[in-house]
């Protein structure tokens, strides 16, 4: 399944069952925006059944990076 069916269906559960703010949803959109475009950079499948822990540590080094500037994020051993 693809990153972005299942996102929409994540978007509309938070506005329908959890009532989120709009703002709230738009923060998710924003951060898995983020996400799908590191994916496209780094010539990666937004099929869900092709991402792995390594493309997320990546994204999140990468991302941590962006945001402090930091060199060093610690990621626990997930798989």
């Amino acid at each position: 399944m693809k990153i972005e069916k299942c996102l929409e269906e994540f978007y509309d559960y938070l506005e329908v069952e959890k009532n989120s703010s709009s703002e709230t949803i738009r923060s998710y959109r924003n951060d898995f925006n983020g996400f799908i475009s590191f994916l496209s950079s780094q010539s990666l499948d937004e099929d869900l059944d092709s991402i792995d822990v390594t493309d997320l540590k990546t994204y999140l080094v990468n991302w941590s990076q962006i945001v402090t500037g930091s060199r060093h994020l610690y990621l626990p051993d997930i798989g």
